[in-house]
């Protein structure tokens, strides 16, 4: 008897209270986010609720599915009976019947004697070294708990139990599993046991039809195979890839062999079934069960396996064999994706068709290949309605348009013919999908078996999860089916097979969306939550990260290395970067003219010359002896710069060398060159700064652009670190700093650092012409610096690159770093310093002495 339970009006008073508290009367969207957002409070929860809906034991799932149920219920409101239907395990059935009616009737009391303690223990549980007693089904019931909470509670004090009972039901089934006679015809000796018939022989072809697949045979027979105890939904016999035009499906080229180990398995069961003689017979199977083949009872029979996970059973003589064997679920993956590249591109149906209606929805498809299966699956689902009228067949068959154009036209199905529509409009959007058929078992015979049989025959489609890597059922079929009768449990994954019956109406679980939503949220809380207690520098580093796109470890790192190099003294005990400054202002304080300016209206004793006569005329006529509406000159100093903008290249050394130590500073010389390098690009960008300054204040006639390009040469090649422009964002910090801290080795292509800075030079040139402008008026000034710790690999390429950059009117200097390059001295503007942190006041002022000379050549 099914057992009918009352829900806890405490919980349920409780969690609407809290809701109400939170904005009152909540819409049932708002009940279910509430809901959701007490299961899911951290990753944590999210993780274990994963967990919690992953189970696939059916014992576990049923008793889930109990508390599940019941939560829900809570959450929303309902004031329902929740039945619990039986899973043909009289113990286990038992148990979780009392623990899911003592979750919900506090005063409740199990008759069994076990039971009773059972309850009465986790009623009053008591922690390890704790004074407090917590109700542990009240928890597993109660919407408010976490998922982590929950998902706890029941591995520690419930599973166990299950698993307990579970074990002893399942040894007294195996101990009187019913077997089958040799003969079909023989009388049984348990009459409660009805006799098997002979299934279908096994088709490599078949057409889809409103009546072959939905024979209705009633009868005391016992069917073509029997499952005890009773484990429903879809028993998979064949898969049907290849569309041959119309109703006409076939299947793939495929080998059967000798079955491999299983291992171990779970939800053990007791298949019976009857196989043709001289034949094989197709073994249906649910999605995620094997048979054990050691335990495969038969005289005259073999069972074979495929890749895909089809099961046959092979005869060699003239009688039909019975035959017993274990089946259950197996953790060894045994289907194959595909058979081979070829039978890849055969999985399309051929002259597809969509109408108007299919068309458009189609057309607003969008998302994962599932999410689009499931779009199209319900189109099908509203568009067509459930039929066996086989005179159908011969009209959709000889439709002019076409098979599939008939089905829209006429939009009658059932289940093969509906699939098959289905398919056609995957087809359409290129989703690989196949035609499976088998049974579709949803209720218990009299001896609490699954039975299939004639009446049990489905079809349904499995489509190709790209993501997942898997095949998924997805089931077409229209309501009506006599077969379903309802909305099958659809959409599961071959290892993801749903409890035995499918007649019970299962709470919603958390689907994946909802996870994604609340992880969002958590990961959105402990940002907040984060920024709310960082300091200052904290926050700094975070929006330098982000801004560069790197970690807050490492944006710390580097900051703190660039706050060290903005400090450092040269030998006068002056801040360099403070230097630069004044070094690059220059540029500025050279540029300086006193531009007059006209101020008026004054008196004529205070004015240079008449402004407004008008005003001169009233003013005397009026008798005024110091009349108004005279103008001065006055002299005012802004910046005319001579030259439409600055372009600076730096071109670093990445050598093999550069790891050596600098024995003026003891520190390795790529280190110091980070240094110098940096504070250079530094200092330049300061100067931009002043001169957009300059032209916010109106104190720059002339527009001024100052920019800048990093390049490093090493091994083989050149790498461009920053590209040409004006911009000095923490990404080009972060990028030059940490691209001049490694040391890729190699030797000393200098000539390859200037040849990219010269491609860039040119395109850059290239493009100020195509830029017609005010800038384009007066030359630019572009210099490019290139240093170096030794003797450059090409010295010949490298002078005639020096030579090419000249003739662009480029200014080129060379800088040597130590000793080890004292041969630049040679080159023209060569320099030789005693180590890269002694190049950083010279290089500034040889920039200011660049464009100082370029303002005296005009």
């Amino acid at each position: 008897m099914p057992r009918k339970h009352i829900l806890p009006k405490r919980e349920t008073q409780k969690f609407l209270e809290t809701s109400s508290e939170k904005g009152g009367d909540k819409t049932a969207a708002e009940k279910r986010e509430r809901f959701v957002s007490a299961r899911l409070s951290s990753e944590t929860d999210i993780e274990a609720q994963k967990r919690w809906q992953k189970e696939d034991g059916a014992v576990e799932r049923r008793a889930k599915t109990m508390f599940d149920k019941i939560a829900a219920d809570l959450a929303s409101g309902k004031q329902e009976t929740s039945v619990y239907r039986e899973l043909g395990l009289p113990e286990t059935d038992s148990l979780i019947s009392d623990l899911t009616r003592a979750s919900q009737d506090a005063v409740f009391i199990p008759s069994d004697d076990w039971h009773r303690e059972v309850v009465d223990k986790l009623r009053h549980y008591r922690a390890k070294d704790s004074e407090t007693e917590t109700d542990v089904l009240r928890f597993l019931v109660s919407p408010d708990t976490p998922a982590s909470t929950r998902l706890e509670f029941f591995e520690k004090e419930i599973q166990g139990l299950l698993e307990y009972t579970a074990g002893i039901d399942m040894a007294k089934l195996r101990e009187i599993a019913p077997t089958g006679s040799s003969k079909e015809t023989e009388k049984k000796e348990d009459e409660n046991i009805p006799p098997l018939e002979l299934p279908p022989p096994s088709q490599d072809e078949m057409n889809t039809s409103m009546d072959e697949m939905q024979e209705k045979k009633e009868g005391g027979t016992g069917g073509y195979f029997s499952v005890h105890p009773f484990w429903g939904g879809y028993y998979r016999e064949q898969i049907y890839e290849n569309h041959k035009g119309g109703a006409r499906w076939g299947q793939a080229a495929r080998a059967y062999g000798r079955p491999t180990a299983i291992g171990a398995l779970k939800e053990e069961r007791v298949m019976r079934g009857l196989a043709r003689g001289n034949a094989v017979t197709d073994l249906p199977m649910p999605y995620g069960f094997a048979p054990n083949p050691a335990s495969f009872k038969s005289i005259g029979a073999l069972l074979v396996q495929s890749a895909e996970g089809l099961w046959r059973v092979v005869t060699t003589g003239a009688a039909p064999i019975d035959f017993t064997v274990m089946i259950g679920k197996t953790d060894v993956h045994r289907h194959a994706v595909f058979s081979s590249e070829a039978e890849e591109k055969k999985m399309a149906v051929n002259d597809t068709c969509a109408g108007v209606e299919a068309k458009k929805m189609l057309q607003w498809l969008a998302g994962s290949t599932i999410e689009k299966a499931r779009v199209i699956k319900r189109f099908v689902k509203g568009l067509l309605r459930y039929s066996q009228e086989n005179a159908l067949n011969a009209v959709y068959e000889n439709d002019p348009d076409g098979y599939f154009a008939a089905i829209e036209k006429n939009k009658k199905a059932d289940c093969d013919v509906a699939n098959a529509y289905y398919l056609n409009l995957l087809s359409r959007v290129e989703i690989k999908a196949r035609l499976a058929v088998g049974h579709y078992v949803k209720m218990k015979d009299a001896n609490g078996s699954a039975v299939m049989g004639s009446g049990s025959r489905h079809a349904w489609s499995e489509v190709w999860d790209e993501a997942g890597r898997q095949w998924i059922v997805f089931d077409a079929t229209p309501p009506g089916d006599p077969t379903i009768d309802e909305e099958p449990p659809d959409e599961k994954s071959e290892d993801d097979a749903g409890p035995g019956d499918y007649g019970e109406q299962e709470a919603q679980p958390i689907i994946e969306e909802e996870f994604l939503k609340f992880k969002e949220k958590i990961a959105e809380a402990k940002r907040k939550a984060a920024e709310e207690t960082a300091t200052p520098e904290e926050r700094a580093s975070r929006e330098f990260a982000k801004s560069a796109g790197c970690t807050p470890e490492q944006a710390r790192r580097v900051m703190a290395k660039i706050a060290e190099a903005r400090n450092v003294r040269d030998a006068r005990g002056r801040v360099v970067r403070d230097g630069l400054a004044d070094e690059f202002q220059k540029i500025v304080e050279t540029n300086f003219k006193d531009v007059p300016e006209y101020r008026g209206p004054v008196m004529r004793s205070q004015g240079d010359e008449m402004d407004d006569k008008v005003m001169i005329g009233k003013e005397v006529r009026l008798g005024v002896a110091d009349p108004l509406g005279y103008a001065r000159e006055i002299l005012q100093q802004k910046i005319t710069q001579e030259y439409g903008g600055m372009d600076v290249w730096l071109v670093f050394d990445r050598s093999g060398s550069m790891d050596e130590i600098d024995t003026t500073t003891n520190r390795p010389k790529k280190e110091e060159q980070q240094l110098a390098g940096f504070l250079t690009l530094d200092g330049i960008n300061a100067f931009s700064y002043k001169t957009e300054s300059a032209a916010r204040q109106d104190l720059l006639i002339s527009p001024l652009s100052v920019r800048s390009s990093v390049i490093a040469f090493q091994g083989n090649n050149a790498d461009a670190l920053k590209s040409l422009g004006a911009s000095w964002t923490p990404k080009e910090q972060y990028d030059i700093w940490s691209g001049l801290e490694s040391n890729i080795g190699g030797g000393t292509p200098a000539h390859l650092g200037i040849m990219k800075a010269r491609a860039e030079i040119e395109r850059a040139i290239a493009l100020d012409k195509k830029n017609k402008g005010f800038l384009n008026e007066k030359k630019r000034l572009r210099v490019v610096m290139v240093f170096m710790d030794g003797v450059v690999d090409n010295e010949t390429a490298y002078l005639a690159e020096q030579k090419k950059l000249e003739d662009l009117e480029v200014f080129v200097s060379s800088w040597g770093m130590t000793e080890s390059a004292r041969q630049v001295d040679a080159y023209s503007e060569g320099h030789c310093v005693p180590s890269a942190r002694d190049m950083i006041e010279p290089v500034a002022k040889h920039i200011v002495a660049k464009a100082q000379l370029l303002k005296l050549k005009q």
